[in-house]
């Protein structure tokens, strides 16, 4: 990967970069997977104060098919699907974060898109579709001396091709 940061003007930093995932896999099946990609992020951060910043992200990332291992197999399913290709997921999130040394807090909002998700379906591990999440972050705290409290809330709502992730989901869970 490569990554760097760049002061634009003084209160406004600039950090981008990519990533180069390739995934070589043979099954015991001898079924073969080979796949790779290009993962760009970016980052745009304003300081408002000293100690207050706001912030827009955009990441992507790749997971190419791999092994299953022994404790996410689903009622003795083992195999890939022959015709599984890697899974691609977008990401952004936009906040803002306030930390003066004792008091600190932060608030975002994301949202996160995986393509040909991986996941066991009725045979074998394949690609199901599309998973959507968007939720919010809140945290706040304080630190005194050496300890440091803390309160945080997250609500995520991830769809599984349009509808609700639940239990059942092809083993994705909630």
């Amino acid at each position: 990967y490569v990554q760097d940061e760049w002061k634009i003007i003084d209160p406004l930093l600039l950090s981008f970069g990519l990533r180069f995932d390739h995934y070589d896999f043979e099954d015991y099946k001898d079924n073969g997977f080979d796949d790779s990609h290009v993962s760009p992020n970016v980052l745009l951060s304003y300081q408002i104060t000293e100690p207050l910043s706001v912030y827009a992200r955009y990441a992507q990332a790749f997971k190419g098919v791999t092994a299953i291992d022994t404790a996410s197999r689903n009622e003795g399913t083992t195999v890939n699907d022959p015709g599984t290709e890697g899974q691609t997921a977008e990401n952004f999130d936009v906040g803002i974060k306030y930390d003066d040394g004792r008091w600190f807090g932060s608030a975002s909002l994301f949202q996160q898109r995986i393509d040909d998700v991986i996941a066991f379906g009725t045979s074998s591990r394949t690609n199901v579709g599309e998973l959507e999440t968007w939720g919010y972050n809140i945290e706040a705290g304080a630190r005194f001396g050496g300890f440091t409290a803390r309160l945080a809330v997250t609500e995520s709502n991830p769809e599984l091709n349009g509808q609700e992730l639940n239990d059942t989901s092809f083993g994705l869970g909630t």
